[in-house]
């Protein structure tokens, strides 16, 4: 499980790492990212993982969204890959509070949290402890007709 941490820290852009030199072998990873932008951009990290550590080789499981959230539940509990792209939050902590996914506090030094922010670490973090590296945010807004919802005065 501890070069799991590594890669997924790795692969996910936290770049703090000492390297994983006791292991070689294949790394599976299962990601929901629906975009062909988006899969470039991950093909393209997992080339770089794969070019400092050849010895190992990253093999990347791609995801629509709805077949992803119906899915990882099984792969968590039968056969987990070594890495998921999922979620923060309560949907991150329904898969923490049975032990299906790792603590990986240990890759988040002081200086790495400072970098993302308190709002960012408290998204993969569940009792004191880190289980994700953030690899994007959201920002929801709110549109409305402002004449349909004046207060009255």
């Amino acid at each position: 499980m501890t070069f799991s941490k590594h890669i997924a820290a790795a692969l996910l852009g936290a770049s703090i790492l000492a390297a994983p030199q006791a292991f070689a072998g294949t790394v599976v990873f299962n990601a929901s990212v629906a975009s062909e932008p988006d899969r470039e951009s991950l093909n393209a990290a997992i080339s770089a993982f794969e070019e400092e550590y050849p010895d190992i080789t990253v093999e990347v499981n791609f995801y629509d969204e709805e077949s992803n959230k119906t899915a990882i539940r099984n792969w968590l509990t039968t056969s987990p890959p070594d890495v998921v792209k999922w979620y923060g939050g309560n949907k991150m902590v329904q898969f923490v509070e049975p032990g299906l996914l790792a603590d990986v506090s240990d890759i988040w030094p002081d200086t790495l949290k400072a970098q993302f922010g308190p709002g960012m670490v408290e998204s993969v973090s569940f009792d004191g402890k880190q289980y994700g590296v953030p690899t994007s945010y959201s920002t929801w807004a709110i549109y409305y007709r402002t004449d349909l919802l004046r207060m009255p005065a």
